[in-house]
C-alpha cells in the first residue's frame, strides 16, 4: 500500500512538470520582440584609423525568418593626423532574413537611414554638420547561449555619399553584443 502511494506521487509529480517547449515559444517567432547592444570597430577609408563603434537597436519578428530593425549608433573615425576626427551618428531602418541551424542563426540584412556626419580638430567642431542618406547592408551571426538571450557578431557595410565632407565616411562596422528577445 505504502509502495503504490508513493509510486502515485512520484508520477503525478512527473506529470504536472511542464514539458522544456510548453512555456515559451521557440525564438524567433513572429510576433516576436528583441532589443540588444553591440560594440565594435568602424573601419572606413583609407584616410582614417578605425574608430569606436557601440549602437542599440530594436527588432520585431514579421516573420520567424524576418525581422525589421531600428538602430542607432555612433562612430568617431579619426584622420592619419589623429588630432583630426570625421564624427558620426546614424540612424537606421533595416530588413533581416534568418536562418535556424539550432544554437546558430546565420543572417543578412540591409536597409538605409539618416548620417549624421561632423568634422572635429582637436575637439571643435570644423565646417558644418551634414546630415546624409545612406544605405547599408551586411551578414552576421547569432548564437543562443539561453532560450531568450544571443551572442550577436555582425559586419556591415555603410554607403554615406562623401559630397563636400573632408573624408568619406563610408565604412564597415564591425560588431559583437547581446540580443534579449521577449
Amino acid at each position: 500500500m505504502r509502495q503504490r502511494l508513493v509510486f502515485c506521487l512520484i508520477a503525478a509529480a512527473l506529470l504536472a512538470l511542464p514539458t522544456p517547449g510548453a512555456a515559451q515559444h521557440r525564438e524567433p517567432h513572429a510576433g516576436s520582440f528583441a532589443i540588444g547592444g553591440d560594440v565594435g570597430i568602424y573601419v572606413p577609408g583609407t584616410e582614417f584609423h578605425a574608430g569606436f563603434n557601440p549602437d542599440i537597436y530594436a527588432e520585431i519578428y514579421a516573420l520567424k525568418w524576418m525581422s525589421f530593425r531600428v538602430m542607432g549608433a555612433g562612430a568617431s573615425p579619426k584622420f592619419d593626423t589623429d588630432t583630426e576626427e570625421l564624427r558620426q551618428a546614424r540612424g537606421t531602418f533595416n530588413v533581416l532574413f534568418n536562418w535556424e541551424a539550432e544554437l546558430w542563426h546565420p543572417f543578412v540584412t540591409f536597409g538605409g537611414g539618416a548620417y549624421y556626419v561632423q568634422a572635429r580638430a582637436a575637439g571643435v567642431n570644423v565646417g558644418p554638420a551634414r546630415t546624409k542618406g545612406g544605405g547599408n547592408f551586411g551578414a552576421g551571426i547569432e548564437y543562443f547561449a539561453r532560450p531568450k538571450v544571443t551572442f550577436k557578431f555582425e559586419a556591415t557595410y555603410h554607403y554615406v555619399p562623401q559630397g563636400d565632407l573632408l573624408g568619406d565616411p563610408s565604412g564597415l562596422a564591425l560588431t559583437m553584443g547581446l540580443k534579449k528577445y521577449f
